[in-house]
Protein backbone atom coordinates (compact mmCIF):
# COMPACT_ATOMS: atom_id res chain seq x y z
CA UNK A 1 0.00 0.00 0.00
CA UNK A 2 2.48 2.18 1.22
CA UNK A 3 4.38 1.61 -2.28
CA UNK A 4 1.22 2.38 -4.52
CA UNK A 5 0.69 5.58 -2.34
CA UNK A 6 4.60 7.02 -3.02
CA UNK A 7 4.37 5.85 -6.78
CA UNK A 8 0.65 8.02 -7.39
CA UNK A 9 2.19 10.89 -5.37
CA UNK A 10 5.50 10.59 -7.24
CA UNK A 11 3.61 10.47 -11.07
CA UNK A 12 1.10 13.46 -9.38
CA UNK A 13 3.96 15.12 -8.82
CA UNK A 14 5.33 14.80 -12.27
CA UNK A 15 2.36 15.55 -14.45
CA UNK A 16 2.12 18.62 -12.21
CA UNK A 17 6.01 19.91 -12.91
CA UNK A 18 4.67 18.55 -16.64
CA UNK A 19 2.08 21.14 -16.50
CA UNK A 20 4.02 23.73 -15.20
CA UNK A 21 6.04 23.30 -18.05
CA UNK A 22 3.87 23.59 -20.85
CA UNK A 23 2.31 26.52 -19.33
CA UNK A 24 5.37 28.17 -19.27
CA UNK A 25 6.24 27.26 -22.50
CA UNK A 26 3.29 28.35 -24.17
CA UNK A 27 3.50 31.47 -21.62
CA UNK A 28 6.94 32.18 -23.88
CA UNK A 29 5.06 31.63 -27.22
CA UNK A 30 2.27 33.85 -26.86
CA UNK A 31 4.65 36.46 -25.17
CA UNK A 32 6.73 36.09 -28.50
CA UNK A 33 3.96 36.44 -30.75
CA UNK A 34 2.34 39.14 -28.79
CA UNK A 35 5.90 41.39 -29.18
CA UNK A 36 5.91 40.35 -32.82
CA UNK A 37 2.42 42.04 -33.16
CA UNK A 38 3.95 44.98 -31.05
CA UNK A 39 6.87 44.92 -33.61
CA UNK A 40 4.92 44.97 -36.92
CA UNK A 41 2.25 47.66 -35.37
CA UNK A 42 5.30 49.84 -34.42
CA UNK A 43 7.04 49.14 -38.23
CA UNK A 44 3.61 49.92 -39.85
CA UNK A 45 3.02 53.37 -38.26
CA UNK A 46 6.60 54.57 -38.88
CA UNK A 47 8.77 53.15 -36.38
CA UNK A 48 12.30 55.09 -35.43
CA UNK A 49 13.30 55.55 -38.55
CA UNK A 50 10.24 56.56 -40.76
CA UNK A 51 9.53 59.22 -38.15
CA UNK A 52 6.80 62.24 -39.14
CA UNK A 53 8.67 65.19 -40.29
CA UNK A 54 8.28 68.63 -40.44
CA UNK A 55 6.47 69.94 -43.27
CA UNK A 56 8.68 71.65 -46.46
CA UNK A 57 6.77 74.66 -45.70
CA UNK A 58 7.49 74.65 -42.17
CA UNK A 59 11.58 74.06 -42.55
CA UNK A 60 11.96 76.68 -45.00
CA UNK A 61 10.12 78.99 -42.70
CA UNK A 62 12.34 77.60 -39.98
CA UNK A 63 15.31 78.01 -42.77
CA UNK A 64 14.74 81.94 -43.70
CA UNK A 65 13.68 82.63 -40.06
CA UNK A 66 17.18 84.91 -38.22
CA UNK A 67 18.61 84.58 -42.11
CA UNK A 68 16.12 87.62 -42.98
CA UNK A 69 13.63 89.53 -40.65
CA UNK A 70 9.93 87.65 -41.29
CA UNK A 71 6.96 89.67 -40.11
CA UNK A 72 4.93 88.94 -37.47
CA UNK A 73 2.42 87.06 -39.05
CA UNK A 74 5.19 84.29 -40.47
CA UNK A 75 6.90 84.50 -37.03
CA UNK A 76 3.36 83.39 -35.66
CA UNK A 77 2.81 80.67 -37.86
CA UNK A 78 6.63 78.99 -37.08
CA UNK A 79 5.56 79.26 -33.54
CA UNK A 80 1.73 77.65 -34.75
CA UNK A 81 3.22 75.09 -37.10
CA UNK A 82 5.83 73.82 -34.69
CA UNK A 83 3.20 73.27 -32.27
CA UNK A 84 0.88 71.23 -34.13
CA UNK A 85 4.02 69.39 -35.61
CA UNK A 86 5.23 68.26 -31.88
CA UNK A 87 1.71 67.30 -30.93
CA UNK A 88 0.98 65.37 -34.52
CA UNK A 89 4.32 63.19 -32.74
CA UNK A 90 2.70 62.65 -29.82
CA UNK A 91 -0.23 61.40 -31.14
CA UNK A 92 1.50 59.00 -33.37
CA UNK A 93 3.04 57.82 -30.15
CA UNK A 94 -0.21 56.92 -28.95
CA UNK A 95 -1.89 55.30 -32.41
CA UNK A 96 1.59 53.49 -32.85
CA UNK A 97 0.27 50.67 -30.65
CA UNK A 98 -2.29 49.18 -32.16
CA UNK A 99 -2.24 46.48 -34.61
CA UNK A 100 -2.51 48.48 -38.27
CA UNK A 101 -0.83 50.71 -40.92
CA UNK A 102 -0.16 54.25 -40.59
CA UNK A 103 0.20 57.10 -42.91
CA UNK A 104 1.39 60.44 -41.36
CA UNK A 105 0.47 63.80 -43.23
CA UNK A 106 -0.30 62.39 -46.58
CA UNK A 107 -0.34 65.78 -49.26
CA UNK A 108 -2.09 65.10 -52.64
CA UNK A 109 -1.49 67.12 -55.58
CA UNK A 110 -3.53 67.25 -58.66
CA UNK A 111 -2.08 68.73 -62.18
CA UNK A 112 0.91 70.05 -59.95
CA UNK A 113 -1.55 72.32 -57.31
CA UNK A 114 -2.33 71.46 -54.00
CA UNK A 115 -5.20 69.30 -53.39
CA UNK A 116 -5.34 68.19 -49.55
CA UNK A 117 -3.82 66.93 -46.61
CA UNK A 118 -4.83 64.72 -44.71
CA UNK A 119 -3.05 64.34 -41.06
CA UNK A 120 -3.35 60.91 -40.12
CA UNK A 121 -5.03 58.07 -42.00
CA UNK A 122 -5.05 54.31 -40.23
CA UNK A 123 -5.70 51.13 -42.33
CA UNK A 124 -7.46 48.33 -40.51
CA UNK A 125 -8.58 44.87 -41.97
CA UNK A 126 -12.30 46.47 -41.94
CA UNK A 127 -11.80 50.14 -42.15
CA UNK A 128 -9.94 53.25 -42.81
CA UNK A 129 -9.63 55.73 -40.20
CA UNK A 130 -9.24 59.19 -41.42
CA UNK A 131 -8.02 62.43 -38.52
CA UNK A 132 -7.43 66.03 -38.50
CA UNK A 133 -5.15 66.82 -35.80
CA UNK A 134 -4.90 70.19 -34.38
CA UNK A 135 -3.11 71.91 -31.23
CA UNK A 136 -4.98 75.16 -30.63
CA UNK A 137 -3.83 76.14 -27.74
CA UNK A 138 -5.80 79.65 -27.04
CA UNK A 139 -9.80 79.87 -27.09
CA UNK A 140 -10.98 78.99 -30.15
CA UNK A 141 -14.94 79.58 -31.45
CA UNK A 142 -16.60 77.92 -34.27
CA UNK A 143 -18.07 80.58 -36.53
CA UNK A 144 -20.75 78.77 -37.79
CA UNK A 145 -20.02 79.98 -41.07
CA UNK A 146 -17.23 77.13 -42.16
CA UNK A 147 -14.32 79.15 -39.93
CA UNK A 148 -13.23 79.25 -36.56
CA UNK A 149 -11.47 82.18 -34.59
CA UNK A 150 -9.15 82.91 -32.52
CA UNK A 151 -10.67 85.16 -29.79
CA UNK A 152 -6.97 86.65 -29.11
CA UNK A 153 -6.27 88.51 -32.36
CA UNK A 154 -9.11 87.60 -34.21
CA UNK A 155 -7.55 85.77 -36.71
CA UNK A 156 -9.67 83.31 -38.85
CA UNK A 157 -9.38 79.68 -40.54
CA UNK A 158 -11.23 77.48 -42.08
CA UNK A 159 -12.95 75.04 -39.65
CA UNK A 160 -11.68 71.44 -39.03
CA UNK A 161 -15.20 69.81 -39.80
CA UNK A 162 -14.68 71.43 -43.31
CA UNK A 163 -11.49 70.15 -43.86
CA UNK A 164 -12.16 67.37 -42.45
CA UNK A 165 -14.93 66.81 -44.81
CA UNK A 166 -13.26 67.90 -48.00
CA UNK A 167 -10.24 65.14 -47.46
CA UNK A 168 -12.98 62.36 -46.57
CA UNK A 169 -14.37 63.38 -49.75
CA UNK A 170 -11.03 63.09 -51.54
CA UNK A 171 -10.32 59.77 -50.06
CA UNK A 172 -13.43 58.40 -50.64
CA UNK A 173 -13.02 59.23 -54.82
CA UNK A 174 -9.48 58.04 -54.51
CA UNK A 175 -10.37 54.76 -52.73
CA UNK A 176 -13.03 54.23 -55.76
CA UNK A 177 -10.27 54.80 -57.95
CA UNK A 178 -7.55 52.66 -56.80
CA UNK A 179 -10.15 49.40 -56.06
CA UNK A 180 -9.74 49.65 -52.44
CA UNK A 181 -13.08 48.42 -50.75
CA UNK A 182 -13.31 49.70 -47.22
CA UNK A 183 -15.51 52.25 -45.62
CA UNK A 184 -13.87 55.41 -43.69
CA UNK A 185 -14.84 56.82 -40.25
CA UNK A 186 -13.39 60.20 -39.64
CA UNK A 187 -12.78 62.85 -36.75
CA UNK A 188 -11.06 65.74 -35.99
CA UNK A 189 -8.84 65.04 -32.75
CA UNK A 190 -7.67 68.25 -30.85
CA UNK A 191 -4.49 66.82 -30.00
CA UNK A 192 -3.21 69.51 -27.09
CA UNK A 193 -4.25 69.24 -23.40
CA UNK A 194 -6.19 73.35 -23.54
CA UNK A 195 -7.95 72.48 -27.24
CA UNK A 196 -11.08 73.22 -27.11
CA UNK A 197 -13.86 74.54 -30.21
CA UNK A 198 -16.33 76.68 -27.90
CA UNK A 199 -19.79 77.09 -29.70
CA UNK A 200 -19.96 73.48 -31.46
CA UNK A 201 -22.91 72.42 -32.94
CA UNK A 202 -24.76 69.47 -30.76
CA UNK A 203 -25.38 66.98 -33.37
CA UNK A 204 -21.63 66.65 -33.98
CA UNK A 205 -19.55 63.48 -32.17
CA UNK A 206 -16.57 63.75 -34.78
CA UNK A 207 -14.65 66.26 -32.58
CA UNK A 208 -12.59 64.85 -29.50
CA UNK A 209 -10.76 66.74 -27.30
CA UNK A 210 -7.07 65.64 -25.88
CA UNK A 211 -8.46 63.19 -23.03
CA UNK A 212 -10.84 61.04 -25.08
CA UNK A 213 -7.99 60.09 -27.86
CA UNK A 214 -7.00 57.46 -25.60
CA UNK A 215 -10.17 55.71 -25.36
CA UNK A 216 -10.71 56.20 -28.59
CA UNK A 217 -7.58 54.27 -29.76
CA UNK A 218 -8.40 51.64 -27.05
CA UNK A 219 -12.12 51.24 -28.62
CA UNK A 220 -10.63 50.91 -32.24
CA UNK A 221 -8.54 48.33 -31.17
CA UNK A 222 -11.28 46.47 -29.90
CA UNK A 223 -13.42 46.76 -32.84
CA UNK A 224 -11.24 46.79 -35.95
CA UNK A 225 -10.21 43.63 -37.33
CA UNK A 226 -6.53 43.15 -37.83
CA UNK A 227 -4.51 43.91 -41.00
CA UNK A 228 -4.38 41.21 -44.01
CA UNK A 229 -2.22 41.02 -47.18
CA UNK A 230 -4.43 43.17 -49.00
CA UNK A 231 -4.47 45.88 -46.05
CA UNK A 232 -0.33 46.45 -46.58
CA UNK A 233 -1.01 46.84 -50.56
CA UNK A 234 -3.69 49.26 -50.14
CA UNK A 235 -1.43 51.14 -47.26
CA UNK A 236 1.17 51.30 -50.14
CA UNK A 237 -0.87 52.46 -52.89
CA UNK A 238 -1.68 55.27 -50.95
CA UNK A 239 1.43 56.01 -49.66
CA UNK A 240 3.05 56.17 -53.22
CA UNK A 241 0.64 59.06 -53.80
CA UNK A 242 2.35 61.89 -51.54
CA UNK A 243 3.94 64.84 -52.68
CA UNK A 244 5.08 67.15 -50.13
CA UNK A 245 3.55 70.55 -50.79
CA UNK A 246 1.23 72.94 -49.09
CA UNK A 247 -1.53 75.05 -49.90
CA UNK A 248 0.35 77.79 -47.89
CA UNK A 249 3.38 77.73 -50.18
CA UNK A 250 2.47 81.27 -51.32
CA UNK A 251 3.40 82.77 -47.64
CA UNK A 252 6.75 82.26 -48.47
CA UNK A 253 8.66 85.94 -48.56
CA UNK A 254 10.96 86.32 -51.70
CA UNK A 255 14.70 85.43 -50.50
CA UNK A 256 18.07 85.29 -52.79
CA UNK A 257 21.32 83.82 -51.51
CA UNK A 258 23.56 87.38 -51.21
CA UNK A 259 20.55 88.89 -48.97
CA UNK A 260 20.59 85.82 -46.51
CA UNK A 261 22.22 86.02 -43.22
CA UNK A 262 25.33 83.42 -43.61
CA UNK A 263 24.84 81.63 -39.91
CA UNK A 264 24.22 78.20 -39.12
CA UNK A 265 21.32 76.96 -36.23
CA UNK A 266 20.78 73.97 -33.65
CA UNK A 267 19.06 71.19 -35.59
CA UNK A 268 16.77 70.71 -32.37
CA UNK A 269 15.63 73.99 -31.96
CA UNK A 270 16.44 76.25 -34.30
CA UNK A 271 18.30 78.57 -32.38
CA UNK A 272 21.22 80.72 -33.62
CA UNK A 273 25.05 79.44 -32.98
CA UNK A 274 27.28 82.08 -33.19
CA UNK A 275 30.82 80.12 -32.80
CA UNK A 276 31.45 76.26 -32.90
CA UNK A 277 34.75 75.40 -30.59
CA UNK A 278 37.37 74.21 -32.37
CA UNK A 279 38.75 70.92 -32.12
CA UNK A 280 35.10 69.78 -30.83
CA UNK A 281 32.85 67.34 -32.51
CA UNK A 282 30.46 68.09 -29.69
CA UNK A 283 29.11 71.19 -28.22
CA UNK A 284 26.12 72.23 -25.97
CA UNK A 285 23.21 75.09 -27.61
CA UNK A 286 23.42 78.56 -26.71
CA UNK A 287 19.58 78.50 -26.74
CA UNK A 288 18.39 75.19 -25.88
CA UNK A 289 21.49 73.46 -23.82
CA UNK A 290 21.29 70.16 -25.31
CA UNK A 291 24.34 68.55 -26.54
CA UNK A 292 24.84 68.34 -30.59
CA UNK A 293 26.97 67.21 -32.85
CA UNK A 294 28.92 69.80 -35.21
CA UNK A 295 28.24 67.36 -38.28
CA UNK A 296 24.44 67.87 -37.29
CA UNK A 297 24.91 71.23 -37.15
CA UNK A 298 26.58 71.11 -40.64
CA UNK A 299 24.33 68.62 -42.10
CA UNK A 300 21.20 71.11 -41.38
CA UNK A 301 22.72 74.27 -43.21
CA UNK A 302 23.12 71.40 -46.21
CA UNK A 303 19.93 70.95 -46.20
CA UNK A 304 18.59 74.36 -45.92
CA UNK A 305 20.70 75.44 -48.55
CA UNK A 306 19.01 72.73 -51.21
CA UNK A 307 15.99 73.34 -49.61
CA UNK A 308 16.05 77.47 -50.48
CA UNK A 309 18.06 77.05 -53.63
CA UNK A 310 17.19 73.32 -54.80
CA UNK A 311 20.38 72.70 -55.65
CA UNK A 312 24.06 71.06 -53.80
CA UNK A 313 25.74 74.09 -52.21
CA UNK A 314 29.74 74.46 -53.20
CA UNK A 315 32.01 73.86 -50.36
CA UNK A 316 32.73 77.57 -50.46
CA UNK A 317 28.86 78.41 -50.15
CA UNK A 318 28.70 75.94 -47.44
CA UNK A 319 31.78 77.27 -45.53
CA UNK A 320 29.92 80.66 -45.54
Amino acid sequence: MQKSFNLRMAIDGALRALIVEIEEYFLKKMLNIFQLLRKKAYLYSGGAKNMRKRSNLLRTLHALNNRMVLNDDLLWDIEHYELGYEYECKTDVQFGKGNWFIIKGLSLTERNEFLVQMDLIVLTGDKILLYELKAYTKRVNDCRDGTIEYKEGGRRYTHPLNQLSKAYGILESLLIKLGIPLEIESYVLLTHPKSYIYNLPAWTDKVLIQSEIEDHIEEQMRKRQPPTRETQIYWEKLKALHFDTSEYNSKVPKYSYEKLGKLVKCPNCFGVIREIPKGYRKMNCPCCSNKISVVDIAKLAYEDYILLFDEKPSAAKLYN
